[in-house]
């Protein structure tokens, strides 16, 4: 497969506030999507890919949830984070169930990935070994399951374009499901606290719908996948409502139907690329194929600005360390750190310094660093990139 999409509804998420003390990591949900290409000789690859939504819970006691779209991507002796400005991805930092589109795109032996949210180009992949699948995964990644709580689950639709540049969606002979703490079935070894009974909030529901192929000999095809996390008292699933975007624009923008898009894109249901006029065309260039009005107001700022000693304990909480490296902090302005250089503002930020030994930052992957270098916003306290292991920036 030489490029993946997927898609949900960008829910708001309950997320209880953890005291740090006790709770030492950070207190965060991504909902993703992650490839790890084959070489051009089509053997296995060390490399990978990951693109989604963040949320964060605030450390203090009264702070916010805040959300963001992010990319990460790691070769064997490094990793980089990238949270994806709100002026690229718009929307992707207000949970209002609006549905959201990620898709990465194979360059084939050149070995890279181009990286679309909601139709735009944000970003191109640097590590990558290969422009080809070999594993693919979309779900819902949470720190501490008794914090998190969902009002409606997740629906997460997949599909995969094969060599001939045709989209299908996964044969349900290719899926598997992992769900920990599934509600109402007993734990298993493998669980967290396997001791501790399934039941909300700690426990995810999990459902697969199918759909029939095309004739009656092609293989049954995954269609959605639900993850939910509910309350006490909730019901496990509840299928959430998407309320339609309305634009009253029916002007066309890189040759993409901008009201079509709007359309197909609130419905949720289908692969935009085969049913809007212009869009395959535009993403096949790489052009910007979906444009929304300004906003009149943002996702609120934290009131108070991150100090160099809070952005030590978030890169702690969020990394994992493990050693006795020194940890250093600069304050410096965003236009010095290269992978932030030529962004809309320029901004303060903290660059966090260790030669401590740490974990992945994605969703699912056991890999771990030596050193890292974390860059924290001073105005909303967010982590912006950060490089594990071998760093050259």
């Amino acid at each position: 497969m030489s490029g993946v999409t997927a898609n949900w509804l960008l829910n708001p998420l309950t997320i209880a506030w953890r005291d740090p003390e006790d709770y030492i990591l950070s207190n965060t949900v991504n909902t993703y999507l992650q490839v790890q290409p084959l070489k051009p000789d089509l053997s296995q690859g060390t490399t990978g890919v990951e693109l989604g939504n963040r949320a964060d819970r605030s450390s203090q006691s009264t702070g916010p949830v805040t959300y963001s779209a992010y990319w990460l991507e790691w070769n064997v002796g490094s990793e980089r984070f990238h949270a994806i400005p709100a002026a690229q991805a718009p929307y992707s930092n207000t949970p209002d169930g609006r549905n959201h589109v990620v898709m990465m795109l194979g360059r084939g032996d050149a070995g890279q990935w181009d990286l679309l949210y909601d139709y735009n180009t944000v970003a191109t992949t640097a590590l990558q070994a290969g422009g080809s699948t070999r594993f693919t995964r979309a779900g819902m990644a949470v720190r501490y399951p008794d914090a998190v709580t969902t009002a409606k689950p997740y629906q997460m639709r997949m599909q995969l374009m094969t060599l001939n540049q045709v989209w299908r969606r996964p044969y349900l002979g290719e899926t598997g499901t992992g769900e920990p703490k599934t509600c109402e079935m007993p734990p298993r070894y493998e669980d967290w606290q396997y001791d501790a009974v399934n039941v909300p909030p700690r426990c995810f529901s999990v459902d697969v719908a199918t759909v029939n192929g095309a004739t009656e000999t092609d293989p049954v095809q995954s269609d959605v996948f639900t993850v939910g996390k509910p309350a006490v008292g909730q019901t496990v699933l509840a299928p959430p409502v998407s309320t339609p975007e309305v634009t009253g624009r029916s002007a066309r923008h890189n040759g993409v139907d901008q009201e079509a898009l709007s359309a197909c894109l609130a419905k949720g249901t289908e692969n935009c690329m085969s049913v809007v006029p212009g869009l395959a065309e535009c993403v096949t260039k790489r052009l910007v194929c979906r444009v929304l009005p300004p906003r009149s107001a943002g996702q609120a700022i934290r009131p108070s600005v991150m100090s160099s000693e809070q952005a030590i304990r978030a890169a702690q909480r969020a990394l994992q360390p493990v050693g006795s490296g020194k940890t250093r902090v600069q304050t410096v302005d965003s236009s010095k750190i290269a992978p932030l250089d030529g962004a809309s503002s320029a901004r303060r930020v903290h660059v966090v310094t260790s030669t401590d030994r740490v974990r992945s930052l994605s969703a699912s992957v056991e890999q771990t660093y030596d050193g890292y270098t974390a860059v924290y916003d001073e105005a909303t306290s967010q982590l912006v990139y950060a490089c594990l292991g071998a760093c050259r920036d």
